[in-house]
């Protein structure tokens, strides 16, 4: 059933609500950073609608994809053949290597330089402005998304004070772990797996 609705001054039909409601939140989303984008432009309309079309694409020119690493690291254990690594490989992790300024700063150039299409003029103040453009189009966690990444750093820091010699047997009772945590018994519940 299609659906019809205004987004900005104009009723426009889409497929679905699910479409209806992408393009709302893009049309938000657009609005929200317009003001922010335009004061780093200084009101040029089409540098700031370039930016705001393209902030994914630049956000992603210095992340680091931990999730393709980890998957080729997955890879690598089980083509080792080696059990040991296997039966502990959700206890390996890596740490993606910090890249130097330079490393980041070539990463930008050349990503910019790509996705500007070799304007020159356009490359050049992307990549004068870079940082300050990457700043107000990332995205802001919401309160609510704020505060249950801080409870879960918090859960990760306590879980880190459980020894190792203890800790796979608190993760395998995780929710009495928490009922300890809460009742303020942390200690007690720790020292049953002395």
């Amino acid at each position: 059933m299609a659906v019809q609705i205004m987004i900005g001054d104009v009723l426009q039909t889409f497929a679905n609500m699910t479409e209806a409601g992408k393009a709302v939140s893009a049309a938000q989303a657009e609005a929200d950073l317009r003001p922010l984008v335009d004061v780093i432009t200084k009101d040029d309309e089409a540098l700031s609608t370039w930016i705001i079309n393209n902030r994914v694409a630049l956000l992603a020119l210095t992340k680091v994809d931990a999730a393709t690493d980890k998957k080729l690291l997955s890879e690598h254990i089980k083509a080792s053949g080696s059990s040991w690594l296997i039966e502990n490989e959700a206890r390996i992790s890596i740490t993606a290597p910090k890249m130097s300024a330079t490393e980041r700063q070539s990463k930008i150039t050349g990503g910019i330089m790509k996705l500007a299409a070799d304007d020159k003029d356009l490359a050049a103040f992307m990549i004068d402005h870079y940082e300050s453009i990457r700043e107000v189009v990332k995205p802001k966690l919401n309160e609510a998304a704020a505060s249950g990444r801080d409870k879960y750093l918090a859960d990760v820091a306590a879980a880190k004070l459980i020894s190792p010699a203890h800790g796979k047997a608190c993760r395998n009772k995780y929710s009495d772990y928490k009922k300890a945590e809460e009742e303020g018994r942390l200690d007690a519940f720790v020292a049953n797996f002395a």
